[in-house]
């Protein structure tokens, strides 16, 4: 079963951040910021790889670039047997792999 939303923790002792790092990483898990450089690139990469990431102390509010994926919104794109499924990441057409998770985390403030 597939959920609708990408899961947020709200983590202020950090325990499942610890929980997730160490559960995925033999699976190659990508830890960023919000702030990191490059972080679209890098996002978009991990996508078309079918990695999963966790995106660490996010906000309120997230870019609007980001919209398409948070809300998955996914189109198929028919090109002979295979489809393929794609979001838009800024100006990039990037592959969404069905193996793909994304993980929000964000820390409780006072």
């Amino acid at each position: 079963m597939e959920a609708m939303r990408y899961p947020l923790m709200v983590d202020p002792q950090m325990q499942a951040n610890r929980w997730i790092k160490q559960l995925f990483k033999t699976q190659g898990l990508i830890v960023m910021k919000l702030s990191t450089q490059d972080f679209m690139r890098i996002l978009s990469n991990a996508i078309r790889i079918g990695k999963i990431v966790l995106i660490e102390d996010v906000e309120e509010t997230l870019d609007p670039s980001l919209d398409s994926l948070l809300e998955k919104q996914f189109y198929k794109n028919e090109s002979g047997i295979c489809s393929v499924s794609y979001t838009h990441l800024r100006a990039h057409e990037t592959r969404h792999d069905l193996v793909c998770r994304l993980l929000l985390e964000k820390k409780k403030t006072k």
